[in-house]
Order: C-alpha cells, then sequence, then structure tokens
C-alpha cells in the first residue's frame, strides 16, 4: 500500500519531532498536511512564538512543496 497524503502532523511543543524532522522522516514526495500546534493558539501565548512556529513549518518548502497549513480540528476554543 503507497500513502501519498498524512493529516494532523503536529511538531514540537505537542508532538515529539521539529518540522525538519518530520519532513527527514516522511521524504519528499509525502504530502504534510498540519503542522500548527494548538500550544502556540493558546491564551497567554505571545504572538511572536506563534509567527516563528507558522515560519519554521513554512520553512520545509525549501526541501519539498508538498506541505498544507492547518491546525485542523485541534483549534482552542476562545476564552470566555
Amino acid at each position: 500500500m503507497q500513502v501519498d497524503f498524512v493529516d494532523a502532523v503536529t511538531p514540537l511543543p505537542a508532538g515529539d519531532m521539529y518540522p525538519c524532522e518530520i519532513r527527514n522522516e516522511a521524504g519528499k514526495r509525502l504530502i504534510l498536511s498540519g503542522g500548527i500546534s494548538p500550544f502556540f493558539r493558546s491564551p497567554g501565548i505571545p504572538e511572536k512564538g506563534f509567527i516563528a512556529h507558522v515560519k519554521e513549518w513554512l520553512d520545509l518548502k525549501t526541501i519539498s512543496l508538498r506541505l498544507i497549513m492547518s491546525d485542523g480540528d485541534r483549534t482552542p476554543r476562545e476564552p470566555s
């Protein structure tokens, strides 16, 4: 069986790998979807940290364009 697409890829700090490690493990042909850790969408997390996290995921495009950025269904609810 050949796999073309992996969904809900979550790097550190929620996952256990850096984005570049995920891409290296997956290879250049596999489409990765995810990349936005819900941690960086939590209240009290500085916007700079979120932006750096997003840029680190987007940097994977230099290795392979097979990338979809999303946080899927892991978006935390807005505080009341």
